[in-house]
């Protein structure tokens, strides 16, 4: 999803839409399609709006959901033209970080991946000059340096590719979702750890 110059990705399922919908409001306009993830999208822009922070929006809307709404998972991605925010809540799904030097840990190697399920699949030739954060629902190669999120743990990537890790969402959601409770379609597209959004996001400088 797009909006206001951000692009967004998330993997995980939100209960109750229509509370969801009553919650945005006028914010409702930003909503084009029939998604819990565009609405959720509609809910950090606005609050990006109301805070003028994003990391500030992403932690109210992704609170007020956990504090309000049945959640499965909420892990989040969003980037817009110079930084990278990603958020792993709850613990459902695994969201993993890699702070990765040129040319990896062999000094020359460009990243290239494709998991055992076939549900990553990526390759950049321009990570064996240029080094990269990169977040991606499973480890992508052999590099020791990659780590997963805790539950509730926000990364900051700046343009300068520092990366900063919080944890402003400590309390499991209020109304946590298994999969039994999920309908059918739903609960096929989260039954493997990457769910339907698996992929990699890398931030390049």
């Amino acid at each position: 999803f797009e909006e206001a110059g951000r692009l967004f990705a998330h993997n995980g399922v939100i209960g109750d839409v229509p509370a969801l919908e009553r919650e945005l409001g006028d914010a409702m306009e930003l909503v084009k399609g029939e998604t819990d993830s565009e609405r959720f999208f509609a809910l950090i822009t606005r609050e990006i709006a109301n805070t003028g922070t994003i990391s500030e929006g992403i932690v109210r809307a992704a609170r007020w959901v956990a504090e309000n709404l049945p959640v499965f998972a909420i892990n989040l991605v969003l980037i817009d033209a110079h930084e990278l925010w990603a958020l792993r809540y709850p613990d459902t799904h695994e969201l993993y970080v890699l702070e990765r030097a040129a040319g990896g840990p062999h000094g020359s190697r460009h990243l290239e991946h494709a998991s055992a399920r076939g549900s990553v699949r990526v390759r950049s030739g321009d990570l064996a000059a240029l080094p990269a954060v990169v977040v991606a629902s499973e480890r992508m190669d052999e590099d020791p340096a990659w780590r997963a999120l805790e539950s509730g743990e926000l990364l900051h990537v700046d343009g300068q590719l520092k990366a900063t890790v919080t944890r402003p969402l400590e309390a499991p959601p209020v109304h946590q979702l298994t999969l039994a409770e999920l309908d059918a379609r739903a609960a096929a597209s989260q039954a493997h750890p990457g769910g339907a959004a698996s992929r990699a996001h890398a931030r390049q400088q």
